[in-house]
Protein backbone atom coordinates (compact mmCIF):
# COMPACT_ATOMS: atom_id res chain seq x y z
CA UNK A 1 0.00 0.00 0.00
CA UNK A 2 1.27 3.76 -1.33
CA UNK A 3 2.03 5.68 2.46
CA UNK A 4 -0.49 8.58 2.67
CA UNK A 5 1.19 11.58 1.18
CA UNK A 6 2.07 14.00 3.70
CA UNK A 7 -0.37 16.62 2.72
CA UNK A 8 -3.14 14.51 3.24
CA UNK A 9 -2.11 13.13 6.57
CA UNK A 10 -1.18 16.04 8.17
CA UNK A 11 -5.37 17.01 8.34
CA UNK A 12 -6.03 13.36 9.10
CA UNK A 13 -4.06 13.66 12.65
CA UNK A 14 -5.43 17.21 12.95
CA UNK A 15 -8.95 15.83 12.82
CA UNK A 16 -7.69 12.33 15.06
CA UNK A 17 -6.29 15.01 17.33
CA UNK A 18 -9.55 16.95 17.98
CA UNK A 19 -11.64 13.66 17.86
CA UNK A 20 -9.32 12.64 21.11
CA UNK A 21 -9.26 16.19 22.56
CA UNK A 22 -13.20 16.16 22.23
CA UNK A 23 -13.56 12.82 24.16
CA UNK A 24 -11.42 13.63 26.67
CA UNK A 25 -13.05 16.92 27.44
CA UNK A 26 -16.81 14.45 27.55
CA UNK A 27 -14.96 12.41 30.14
CA UNK A 28 -13.57 14.67 32.40
CA UNK A 29 -16.80 16.17 32.59
CA UNK A 30 -18.14 12.66 33.48
CA UNK A 31 -16.03 12.63 36.36
CA UNK A 32 -16.71 16.11 37.42
CA UNK A 33 -20.35 15.09 37.81
CA UNK A 34 -19.97 12.27 39.38
CA UNK A 35 -17.80 14.07 41.80
CA UNK A 36 -20.86 16.17 42.08
CA UNK A 37 -23.26 13.59 42.55
CA UNK A 38 -21.16 12.17 45.65
CA UNK A 39 -20.74 15.11 47.25
CA UNK A 40 -24.52 15.87 46.82
CA UNK A 41 -25.26 12.12 47.95
CA UNK A 42 -23.15 12.65 51.30
CA UNK A 43 -24.56 16.07 52.00
CA UNK A 44 -28.02 14.56 51.52
CA UNK A 45 -27.54 11.81 53.84
CA UNK A 46 -25.98 13.73 56.58
CA UNK A 47 -28.69 16.17 56.64
CA UNK A 48 -31.76 14.22 55.39
CA UNK A 49 -33.27 13.94 59.19
CA UNK A 50 -34.20 17.39 58.98
CA UNK A 51 -36.52 17.56 56.03
CA UNK A 52 -37.09 13.65 55.50
CA UNK A 53 -38.35 10.76 57.43
CA UNK A 54 -35.48 8.23 57.44
CA UNK A 55 -35.92 6.01 54.64
CA UNK A 56 -36.88 8.60 52.11
CA UNK A 57 -33.26 10.70 52.95
CA UNK A 58 -31.13 6.78 52.70
CA UNK A 59 -33.33 6.31 49.43
CA UNK A 60 -32.18 9.14 47.65
CA UNK A 61 -28.91 9.40 48.99
CA UNK A 62 -28.00 5.49 47.75
CA UNK A 63 -29.07 6.72 44.40
CA UNK A 64 -27.13 9.68 44.38
CA UNK A 65 -23.96 7.63 45.64
CA UNK A 66 -25.22 4.33 42.83
CA UNK A 67 -24.94 7.18 40.12
CA UNK A 68 -21.98 8.84 41.53
CA UNK A 69 -20.18 5.29 41.69
CA UNK A 70 -21.30 4.01 38.03
CA UNK A 71 -20.42 7.09 36.05
CA UNK A 72 -16.87 7.46 38.02
CA UNK A 73 -16.16 3.51 37.10
CA UNK A 74 -17.91 3.93 33.62
CA UNK A 75 -16.37 6.96 32.82
CA UNK A 76 -12.58 5.58 33.64
CA UNK A 77 -12.86 2.55 32.12
CA UNK A 78 -13.87 4.74 28.67
CA UNK A 79 -11.11 7.11 29.41
CA UNK A 80 -8.48 4.30 29.66
CA UNK A 81 -9.61 2.93 26.38
CA UNK A 82 -9.49 5.99 24.65
CA UNK A 83 -5.64 6.49 26.43
CA UNK A 84 -4.73 3.14 24.83
CA UNK A 85 -5.61 4.85 21.45
CA UNK A 86 -8.82 2.29 20.71
CA UNK A 87 -11.16 5.45 19.66
CA UNK A 88 -10.25 6.82 16.46
CA UNK A 89 -12.26 8.94 14.37
CA UNK A 90 -12.59 5.71 11.95
CA UNK A 91 -14.49 3.90 14.64
CA UNK A 92 -16.88 6.67 15.15
CA UNK A 93 -20.05 4.68 14.76
CA UNK A 94 -18.33 1.78 16.96
CA UNK A 95 -17.89 3.98 19.87
CA UNK A 96 -21.60 5.88 19.75
CA UNK A 97 -22.96 2.45 19.95
CA UNK A 98 -20.34 1.06 22.82
CA UNK A 99 -21.58 4.94 24.82
CA UNK A 100 -25.04 4.05 24.13
CA UNK A 101 -24.99 -0.09 25.77
CA UNK A 102 -22.84 1.33 28.47
CA UNK A 103 -25.44 4.25 29.62
CA UNK A 104 -28.19 1.55 29.08
CA UNK A 105 -26.40 -0.95 31.24
CA UNK A 106 -25.79 1.97 33.95
CA UNK A 107 -29.05 3.00 33.83
CA UNK A 108 -30.30 -0.31 34.40
CA UNK A 109 -27.83 -1.15 36.91
CA UNK A 110 -28.73 1.92 39.02
CA UNK A 111 -32.35 1.30 39.28
CA UNK A 112 -32.39 -2.53 40.50
CA UNK A 113 -29.69 -1.63 43.16
CA UNK A 114 -31.53 1.82 44.04
CA UNK A 115 -35.08 -0.05 44.46
CA UNK A 116 -33.05 -2.89 46.17
CA UNK A 117 -31.63 -0.88 48.78
CA UNK A 118 -34.72 1.13 49.39
CA UNK A 119 -36.39 -1.86 50.23
CA UNK A 120 -34.23 -2.98 52.61
CA UNK A 121 -33.69 0.36 54.37
CA UNK A 122 -36.88 0.94 54.75
CA UNK A 123 -37.57 -2.78 55.95
CA UNK A 124 -35.37 -2.58 58.42
CA UNK A 125 -36.60 1.36 59.88
CA UNK A 126 -40.15 -0.01 59.76
CA UNK A 127 -38.67 -2.82 62.17
CA UNK A 128 -36.89 -0.60 64.02
CA UNK A 129 -39.90 1.39 64.84
CA UNK A 130 -42.31 -1.45 65.51
CA UNK A 131 -40.10 -2.98 67.58
CA UNK A 132 -40.32 0.75 70.17
CA UNK A 133 -43.86 1.35 69.71
CA UNK A 134 -45.76 -0.59 72.95
CA UNK A 135 -49.44 -0.82 73.35
CA UNK A 136 -50.66 1.19 76.45
CA UNK A 137 -54.43 0.33 76.16
CA UNK A 138 -56.81 -0.71 72.70
CA UNK A 139 -60.50 -0.88 72.30
CA UNK A 140 -63.03 -0.81 69.50
CA UNK A 141 -62.88 3.11 69.82
CA UNK A 142 -58.72 3.66 69.57
CA UNK A 143 -55.22 2.69 71.13
CA UNK A 144 -52.65 4.45 73.13
CA UNK A 145 -48.78 3.88 73.02
CA UNK A 146 -45.67 5.30 74.00
CA UNK A 147 -42.40 5.80 71.62
CA UNK A 148 -38.93 6.43 72.68
CA UNK A 149 -37.63 7.98 69.82
CA UNK A 150 -33.55 7.33 69.00
CA UNK A 151 -31.21 9.52 66.52
CA UNK A 152 -32.74 8.15 63.79
CA UNK A 153 -36.48 10.20 64.44
CA UNK A 154 -34.52 13.85 65.43
CA UNK A 155 -32.61 16.25 63.58
CA UNK A 156 -29.35 17.54 64.54
CA UNK A 157 -30.79 19.82 66.83
CA UNK A 158 -32.45 16.66 68.53
CA UNK A 159 -36.20 17.82 67.66
CA UNK A 160 -38.75 15.25 66.16
CA UNK A 161 -39.28 15.99 62.53
CA UNK A 162 -42.49 16.66 60.54
CA UNK A 163 -41.59 13.14 58.48
CA UNK A 164 -40.92 11.13 61.44
CA UNK A 165 -44.02 12.42 62.97
CA UNK A 166 -46.18 10.60 60.26
CA UNK A 167 -44.55 7.68 60.29
CA UNK A 168 -44.96 7.57 63.82
CA UNK A 169 -48.87 8.11 63.15
CA UNK A 170 -49.02 5.84 60.11
CA UNK A 171 -47.31 2.90 62.17
CA UNK A 172 -49.40 2.89 65.28
CA UNK A 173 -52.53 2.91 62.98
CA UNK A 174 -51.13 -0.22 61.50
CA UNK A 175 -50.29 -1.33 64.70
CA UNK A 176 -54.31 -0.96 66.49
CA UNK A 177 -55.28 -2.44 62.49
CA UNK A 178 -53.05 -4.93 63.63
CA UNK A 179 -54.20 -5.69 67.94
CA UNK A 180 -57.84 -5.11 66.74
CA UNK A 181 -59.12 -6.15 63.47
CA UNK A 182 -60.66 -9.34 63.22
CA UNK A 183 -58.12 -11.82 61.91
CA UNK A 184 -54.91 -10.47 62.82
CA UNK A 185 -53.44 -13.74 61.95
CA UNK A 186 -54.22 -13.79 57.82
CA UNK A 187 -52.42 -10.29 57.55
CA UNK A 188 -48.95 -11.71 56.49
CA UNK A 189 -45.59 -11.09 57.59
CA UNK A 190 -44.51 -8.02 54.60
CA UNK A 191 -47.41 -6.29 55.74
CA UNK A 192 -46.66 -6.83 59.59
CA UNK A 193 -42.68 -5.77 58.55
CA UNK A 194 -43.47 -2.60 56.27
CA UNK A 195 -46.76 -1.19 57.30
CA UNK A 196 -48.48 0.30 54.47
CA UNK A 197 -48.17 4.24 54.40
CA UNK A 198 -51.71 5.97 55.41
CA UNK A 199 -52.95 9.14 53.54
CA UNK A 200 -52.68 11.22 57.36
CA UNK A 201 -52.34 14.98 56.85
CA UNK A 202 -50.03 15.28 59.38
CA UNK A 203 -49.90 18.79 61.27
CA UNK A 204 -46.52 19.65 63.81
CA UNK A 205 -47.35 21.90 66.91
CA UNK A 206 -44.23 22.06 68.24
CA UNK A 207 -40.83 19.99 68.41
CA UNK A 208 -40.52 16.81 70.91
CA UNK A 209 -36.87 15.79 72.43
CA UNK A 210 -34.49 13.07 71.72
CA UNK A 211 -35.06 10.35 74.73
CA UNK A 212 -37.88 11.66 76.03
CA UNK A 213 -41.22 9.26 76.19
CA UNK A 214 -43.78 10.38 73.71
CA UNK A 215 -47.41 8.98 73.88
CA UNK A 216 -49.73 8.17 70.32
CA UNK A 217 -53.54 8.14 70.51
CA UNK A 218 -54.91 6.72 67.68
CA UNK A 219 -58.67 7.41 66.98
CA UNK A 220 -60.94 5.09 64.88
CA UNK A 221 -63.47 5.53 63.05
CA UNK A 222 -64.75 2.30 61.86
CA UNK A 223 -62.92 -1.37 62.86
CA UNK A 224 -62.76 -4.22 61.21
CA UNK A 225 -60.58 -5.41 57.87
CA UNK A 226 -61.42 -2.03 56.22
CA UNK A 227 -60.55 0.06 59.38
CA UNK A 228 -59.72 3.52 58.71
CA UNK A 229 -58.42 6.84 61.34
CA UNK A 230 -59.78 9.43 61.69
CA UNK A 231 -57.33 11.13 63.68
CA UNK A 232 -54.07 10.07 65.28
CA UNK A 233 -52.07 12.62 67.79
CA UNK A 234 -48.54 12.69 69.20
CA UNK A 235 -47.91 14.19 72.63
CA UNK A 236 -44.95 14.84 75.35
CA UNK A 237 -44.22 15.56 78.47
CA UNK A 238 -46.59 15.61 81.76
CA UNK A 239 -48.79 17.62 81.43
CA UNK A 240 -48.88 16.59 77.96
CA UNK A 241 -48.17 19.13 75.20
CA UNK A 242 -49.37 18.78 71.69
CA UNK A 243 -46.08 17.43 69.58
CA UNK A 244 -48.09 16.62 66.34
CA UNK A 245 -51.63 15.79 65.14
CA UNK A 246 -53.36 13.89 62.19
CA UNK A 247 -56.45 14.44 60.29
CA UNK A 248 -57.51 11.92 57.50
CA UNK A 249 -60.92 12.63 54.82
CA UNK A 250 -62.87 9.37 55.14
CA UNK A 251 -64.95 10.01 51.94
CA UNK A 252 -68.15 8.49 52.43
CA UNK A 253 -67.77 8.46 56.75
CA UNK A 254 -68.69 11.92 58.44
CA UNK A 255 -65.66 13.93 59.78
CA UNK A 256 -65.18 13.61 63.46
CA UNK A 257 -62.99 15.06 65.51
Amino acid sequence: MAPVPHHRALPHQLSVARDHLSYERTFLSFFRLSLTAAVLGAALYLNSSKFLDVPTGRALSYTWFGVAFLTFILTGLAYLTLLRGYWTSQSQHNHHVLFYVVTLGALAVVYVTTTEMTRGATTHYADSVLRRISPVTTDKSGGTFTFMPSQEETNMSANLHGGCSATLLSYAGRMYYRLQGPSPSNISGSEQALPTTSDFTVHCVSAGNLHELYTIDIQAVKVGRNMTFLRGELSQGTPARVVAYSTQTLGALPAKV
